[in-house]
């Protein structure tokens, strides 16, 4: 596979999805300090067993409307992997074919697992989600000295925090510049709403906040992800490292798709400043391990890995996204802390 490598930011998509679907199967217990949990719609066994026989008919006549070459899927339910197939294959015009282990880039789906690592130093007692981002990450600031010191780790990762849409993405992609120097940039940014009061997708915010909570653990971001998530979970794959995807022999390219509908191979994107907020790669079965997590509450194969309270904190609305003008339209979309979510017809 020839892979080519860019700063600068494109339209991409990758051209193998890694997708892990859950089947929760009974309610997470959560401490009184947490929001209530409430449980998931009824599902008997034999309605799961009906669904993952249509599984692999869905996936493929999707990937025949979209002209997606290759992607990988699990279904965990009930603290089991009961699904896991892949699909296609892994570049366009290349026969490698894509499996289980083949390692993607996941984009924006890392920054749920970026806050699922936080809620675990959080959890540790080394910091809070309402800890002051420039109390504990040296060279970070504001351009107004209060905005500096209001802004929260939960303001940065709900994406509430006041920077403009997409802040400082532009520093890394274009002009090449360092996680240090991109985050002391940050300073030199109006605000352009108050703090608090509506929605702005940042990356670069975002991941402010997981080098605060990764300096407050006294480990670089990449360090802490390996010894504190990674780890304890066996994702032996999975990393926040551009240099271990392209190291990589099993693993799918980055594509674009043209304005004809066809898939093209991509650039690489060296977007190490924002890790935290689009820098993970893994393959679907480390993936399932993650999703294990989630499901137990923090617990993994009987081990409390992440704390229960700070990591169900992350999946609590925070912020307002977006909303139809009649709500009779659909729901309205909220965010949490690295998550998107809104709500369905049930209230659930």
């Amino acid at each position: 596979m020839t892979l080519r490598y860019s700063r600068r930011r494109t339209l991409q998509a990758a051209m193998a999805t890694a997708v892990v679907a859950t089947i929760p199967r009974s309610t997470i217990s959560a401490q009184q300090a947490t929001p209530a949990v409430v449980d998931g719609a009824a599902i008997s066994d034999d309605q799961v067993e009906a669904a993952l026989a249509r599984l692999d008919g869905l996936i493929e006549d999707a990937m025949a409307r979209t002209g997606v070459p290759g992607a990988a899927v699990a279904v965990v339910y009930d603290d089991t992997v009961v699904y896991e197939r892949a699909f296609g294959v892994r570049e366009v015009g290349n026969p490698d074919t894509v499996t289980p282990e083949t390692v993607f880039q996941l984009a924006s789906m890392s920054k749920s697992i970026s806050s699922t690592l936080v809620a675990a130093v959080v959890g540790d007692g080394a910091t809070t989600w309402d800890a002051v981002a420039a109390d504990l990450l040296p060279g970070f600031a504001l351009s107004d000295p209060w905005w500096t010191a209001q802004v929260t780790l939960r303001d940065l990762f709900s994406h509430r925090s006041g920077l403009p849409a997409y802040a400082g993405d532009g520093l890394t992609a274009t002009f090449g510049y360092g996680r240090e120097e991109s985050v002391h940039r940050l300073r030199h940014l109006p605000p352009a709403t108050p703090l608090r009061t509506s929605f702005a997708y940042t990356n670069l915010g975002l991941s402010v906040a997981a080098y605060a909570a990764a300096e407050a653990a006294g480990q670089r971001w990449e360090e802490l992800a390996d010894e504190r998530l990674f780890g304890p979970l066996g994702m032996a794959t999975t990393s926040y490292r551009l240099a271990d995807y392209v190291g990589r022999t099993n693993k799918a390219a980055p594509h674009y798709r043209t304005r004809d509908g066809a898939w093209e191979l991509g650039d690489v994107t060296d977007g190490a400043a924002a890790a935290p907020a689009g820098g993970v790669s893994t393959n679907v079965r480390d993936l399932t391990q993650w999703v294990r997590l989630q499901l137990g509450g923090g617990v993994f194969e009987g081990d409390e890995v992440v704390a229960s309270a700070p990591l169900l904190e992350t999946r609590r609305p925070q912020i307002l996204e977006g909303s139809p003008p009649n709500p009779a339209d659909g729901p309205a979309l909220f965010y949490g802390l690295g998550w998107r979510m809104h709500y369905d017809e049930r209230g659930r």
